[in-house]
């Protein structure tokens, strides 16, 4: 390249626009981080995300739908993780689903636009009453699902031989 020159300027399809927009949501509107991880100059996505050029009534109108499928697919995968966490709890990977869960869990709230943290002031007598509570609630689970096995398992035994 001639010395003076610059380097031609990269063009985005809309989809890549829509979706790249949508992943700063997920990242709280944080440009560095998305752009790093979009492998996009910084300078680009601020202009995209403050509608300052690139961004046509196209991609506009794309974007609500876009973030909506992002949140619904990590509803989807907070879920899944939620389900997986029973079958996890006697190995060593549970607090692997465990913040699985809580990121996806946070960046679906993210992109609902709901709080994603606790802004209720609670004293220690009421947090050791709710986490009584929790754990009261997870025995109560563990002991019906042990319940749950042991009539699968019976109902599965061979009736005795006289």
């Amino acid at each position: 390249m001639a010395k003076g020159s610059t380097k031609p300027q990269a063009h985005y399809s809309e989809d890549f626009k829509v979706g790249a927009l949508a992943m700063l949501r997920v990242n709280d509107n944080n440009i560095t981080k998305t752009a790093t991880q979009l492998g996009l100059p910084r300078v680009t996505l601020r202009a995209w995300a403050h509608r300052l050029s690139g961004i046509t009534q196209a991609v506009e109108a794309k974007i609500p739908q876009h973030v909506k499928s992002l949140a619904d697919r990590l509803d989807e995968i907070a879920h899944l993780c939620c389900d997986a966490i029973p079958g996890k709890i006697e190995k060593a990977a549970l607090s692997q689903v465990s913040v699985s869960l809580a990121i996806a869990v946070d960046k679906m709230r993210l992109l609902r636009d709901q709080p994603t943290a606790i802004t209720q002031d609670l004293t220690t007598e009421q947090r050791v009453e709710a986490l009584k509570d929790l754990l009261d609630a997870a025995r109560a689970q563990r002991v019906e699902a042990q319940r749950g096995v042991s009539q699968a398992v019976q109902s599965a035994s061979p009736a005795p031989v006289n």
